[in-house]
């Protein structure tokens, strides 16, 4: 691959320092932004104070806060001493933090010192490095020598697990960059992106990257109010913008005012595409529209751009760089028109991920023949372009949240008064999954769905925690005694189902933090 800017972020950084050192390279909201000159001191700072603490090349080191300067400084401070960055979501907790711990081998992990209760209920298996002592280290340039190669570790990724925990993806620094580069930002010095996309997650890293590749800047915020949006989109400047899962059909769905366009937005990403994007386009202002396809094991596979998405419900078609199938369970080749898994491959080494850590047969498995296997069923049109049909792995997606129905029943299932439990997506009304969960209570038992949510909000990561509880006898099973999953999720609801936020409990990351329902305006 042939680059015109360097594929480290932290190189990425130094370029532009040296080019354009006085525009801005990241903004946090109110008066807290960084030149790239800045950021390039921010960086060596960082490196320098974690050095100090022991910190050298390929030591693993999980980084577990919010969206903050924090956080860019703890990825830019470890990838400059050629450590490996294990994003953890902040809202873990109990077997689902001790398990990325244990899984990563990690005895460091950087964050605010009130994570320390955290992993104390997990019998200290990693202690916390105080964040703030990440703007405290010396300004001297750090020179790694040698320099990070493109297929070096950079980044283990934790993604939902399908039929078990959390996987591990391992991501080259490579995979990191063509993850952004095909994301078709197409970002110049004179753009800002704005994003409250997670950077515990790839997707955050990803968009973020895809701005500073151009040489734009970064409007980094820690959450989506479908209320203020626009309000933070004039505050920022933002002329880009990425809205996944259901923020564009609930900002669709608001409504209008007569300065909606108003705004200095002219590009969207909507993953997925709302229903109308012409109307949209014209609602918000914009010039240009993208819809895509992407995932942490492979990247970006697919986009499409225009004023406006002529094909209702496509994610595009297949990046340059890139080659994919649709195929059968033989790996066979299926008609057009057919639905098939989506397996991909790439012209370049590196640019997807080379395995699942500790899962060899896994990796085996997503690698057989030749095609990474994505696990997501594609139908494609004579013209090429590719249309999202179903999920063939066993997990579900909340509001850009991979959540593994595995991990919801375990800790379901720890409840004294159910027997057995089934997790599954259903509808939350803009075209978006919620948790949906059907039990089975213990005999002789009654089992209240709000004492089990309860029980549930301290032993699990707020996102995670079943919106809807359904009350049944029996679960619907196969001769060999496996849940028919998909039949539940063809019942949907019904009268009988429990509606957490009809019975007024509302949970966000700051709840989720000390284990308690909070009543807070949701997305």
């Amino acid at each position: 691959m042939s680059t015109p800017v360097p594929i480290v972020v932290t190189e990425l950084v130094r370029y532009f320092a040296a080019r354009v050192p006085d525009n801005l390279c990241v903004t946090f909201g109110g008066d807290e932004k960084w030149t790239w000159a800045d950021a390039e001191i921010e960086t060596y700072r960082a490196a320098n104070a974690l050095h100090g603490l022991g910190v050298r090349r390929g030591d693993r080191i999980g980084i577990m806060m919010p969206n903050s300067a924090d956080w860019l400084r703890a990825w830019w401070g470890l990838v400059s001493l050629g450590a490996v960055m294990v994003p953890i979501n902040p809202a873990l907790r109990g077997t689902t933090l001790e398990h990325v711990v244990r899984d990563a081998e990690l005895r460091r992990v950087i964050g605010p010192v009130e994570l320390e209760p955290r992993f104390a209920e997990i019998g200290g298996l990693a202690t916390v490095i105080d964040s703030s002592v990440l703007a405290t280290g010396s300004a001297d340039p750090v020179v790694l020598d040698p320099p990070p190669a493109p297929w070096d570790l950079h980044t283990i990724n934790y993604t939902s697990g399908t039929t078990g925990p959390a996987k591990g993806v391992l991501t080259t620094y490579r995979h990191s960059f063509a993850a952004a580069l095909h994301n078709d930002w197409r970002a110049t010095v004179d753009d800002v992106l704005l994003t409250t996309s997670p950077l515990f997650h790839c997707g955050g890293q990803v968009i973020s990257m895809g701005a500073w590749i151009g040489g734009g800047c970064v409007a980094l915020r820690d959450s989506f109010r479908a209320s203020k949006f626009l309000d933070v989109v004039r505050e920022s400047g933002a002329t880009m913008t990425l809205l996944v899962g259901t923020m564009a059909a609930v900002l669709d769905a608001m409504p209008e005012k007569p300065d909606d366009a108003d705004n200095p937005l002219r590009l969207v990403m909507a993953v997925p595409m709302v229903a109308d994007s012409a109307a949209f386009a014209r609602r918000f202002g914009l010039s240009e529209m993208v819809a895509a396809f992407g995932m942490t094991e492979v990247g970006t596979g697919m986009t499409v751009r225009g004023p406006h998405i002529d094909r209702p419900g496509t994610a595009g078609r297949v990046r340059p760089g890139a080659e994919l199938r649709l195929v059968d369970e033989h790996d066979e080749e299926v008609p057009v028109g057919t639905p098939g898994e989506l397996v991909l491959r790439t012209d370049d080494p590196w640019e997807i991920t080379y395995g699942y850590l500790n899962l060899h047969e896994a990796t085996a498995r997503a690698w057989r023949n030749g095609w990474f296997h994505t696990g997501d069923q594609f139908v494609m049109d004579a013209d090429g372009y590719l249309y999202f049909s179903d999920r063939i792995k066993d997990s579900l997606r909340r509001r850009g949240e991979n959540i593994s129905s595995f991990e919801v029943e375990r800790e379901v299932a720890a409840y004294p008064a159910v027997e057995e439990v089934a997790c599954v997506a259903a509808s939350d009304g803009y075209g978006g999954d919620e948790v949906k969960v059907f039990v089975v209570p213990r005999a002789g038992e009654d089992l209240d769905p709000e004492a089990l949510i309860h029980f549930l909000v301290p032993r699990m990561p707020y996102h995670m925690v079943p919106r809807f509880v359904e009350v049944v006898d029996e679960l619907p099973k196969t001769p060999t005694m496996k849940v028919r999953k998909a039949e539940l999720r063809e019942r949907g609801n019904s009268p009988g189902t429990w509606d957490r936020e009809v019975a007024g409990i509302l949970l966000t990351r700051e709840s989720a933090v000390v284990g308690e329902p909070a009543a807070r305006e949701p997305i």
